[in-house]
């Protein structure tokens, strides 16, 4: 399962053990975890948090700062990449639902988390939320860059 806290409030414990991979930005996290979520060290610790509350797997989204991961393997920090942003709104959807689609297309789970970044950032340079998501062939060019 895939849980992507919005709107952000506190869950239940039992909901967080039933989760393979929580999925929270910045805002979400820090309202999961009491903990401040300003800095990378500080989404670090809330990330750590979270996995201890029995979620497998943890990402937290960091608008253009990339996404970091949490899971078996440690923490790592996947980077976005730098583009022209024009309209943030939707970035979060776009993230999720890529995520979901590339792993479900058998993808590494870091391997999916830098083509959702992908996605992410190229709805980002475009008005709109859906109306701004791209199409595959789109991200399979800006990825291949």
């Amino acid at each position: 399962t895939i849980l992507n806290p919005a709107p952000a409030r506190p869950l239940p414990d039992e909901l967080l053990a039933l989760t393979d991979l929580l999925v929270p930005n910045e805002t979400e996290a820090e309202a999961l975890t009491g903990l401040p979520v300003e800095t990378l060290e500080q989404a670090a610790l809330a990330a750590r948090s979270l996995a201890k509350s029995g979620v497998q797997e943890v990402i937290i989204t960091l608008g253009d700062k990339g996404a970091l991961v949490v899971d078996s393997e440690g923490l790592t920090v996947v980077p976005s990449a730098q583009v022209t942003a024009s309209d943030s709104t939707g970035a979060g959807d776009a993230f999720i639902g890529s995520l979901a689609y590339y792993l479900v297309s058998g993808l590494p789970l870091r391997e999916a988390v830098v083509a959702a970044n992908g996605v992410a950032a190229l709805s980002v340079t475009r008005p709109g939320t859906q109306i701004s998501f791209p199409s595959r062939e789109e991200v399979d060019a800006f990825l291949s860059r």
